[in-house]
């Protein structure tokens, strides 16, 4: 008998703690309350000792040991009452655009030599307490232990990899699509094609994942919920609770106090 999403017991807080850098975010602990959601990011999830459990809108629930979400499908997770290793990657970025099924569009199950190794990673994150360098040496043990290889490398063309880099620094600045096609040398339909055709996704789209980075940095760093949604081009706390909601399944305030940057 299918499934739907919500069809879930048992669920909490997020209890455990996250990690955030640019482009890649890192959770470790047990799973909490999240709705159905899609995001940009490739998700790879794996337990450390149960199964858990995956909805994703073209099918029931199932059980899983470790399965990669691919960028835009809707789906929801219950992770019951064990430990989950849960990874975030931008398909656009260094590893994600070397990530060779970063686009299928579909979630398929690791296979359980990878599992054990993101596990074996995973455990020895856990068992001391990490500096971010270490940190960031141990992400980069992840991607690799979960396939993350660099041998099918895609290039984006010059012109949207130097409108990424200008976003990535100016994420605040609430930039025109006309004011983008400018500094590009293109006409904004060819802007449009190309940043599509070779990201995945909008311009407007790929600015909001960079706000929601940023506010999360800011709130990393202390600032307030509010003072991070302004810091970050948000209106208010609200949109930007909104927007992290609408990624992510939960609202920022669930997780604030347990990220930490990479």
């Amino acid at each position: 008998m299918k499934r739907h999403a919500d069809d879930r017991t048992g669920l909490g807080a997020w209890k455990g703690q996250a990690f955030l850098s640019i482009g890649r975010a890192l959770y470790l602990g047990p799973a909490g309350d999240n709705s159905p959601h899609a995001h940009h990011a490739v998700q790879v999830c794996v337990s450390l000792a149960t199964p858990f459990r995956l909805w994703h809108d073209t099918g029931p629930w199932y059980e899983y040991d470790g399965v990669v979400v691919s960028p835009d499908v809707r789906h929801q997770l219950d992770g019951g009452s064990g430990d989950l290793v849960l990874f975030y990657v931008e398909p656009e970025g260094r590893h994600g655009r070397h990530h060779s099924r970063a686009r299928s569009n579909r979630v398929w199950r690791l296979p359980r030599t990878m599992v054990e190794s993101v596990r074996e990673t995973a455990r020895r994150i856990t068992s001391r307490r990490p500096d971010p360098e270490s940190l960031s040496n141990a992400f980069e043990e992840l991607m690799a232990s979960a396939g993350f290889a660099r041998e099918s490398a895609r290039r984006l063309d010059r012109r949207v990899e130097e409108s990424i880099a200008r976003l990535r620094e100016f994420p605040r600045d609430r930039r025109t699509m006309l004011d983008l096609a400018r500094h590009a040398g293109l006409s904004p339909s060819r802007f449009r094609h190309l940043f599509r055709r070779d990201v995945g996704m909008s311009a407007q789209s790929y600015i909001v994942w960079l706000r929601i980075h940023d506010a999360c940095a800011a709130i990393a760093r202390g600032l307030s919920l509010s003072e991070a949604a302004h810091h970050a081009g948000f209106s208010d706390a609200s949109h930007f609770t909104r927007t992290f909601r609408k990624t992510f399944g939960l609202a920022p305030s669930q997780i604030a106090d347990r990220l930490t940057l990479m």
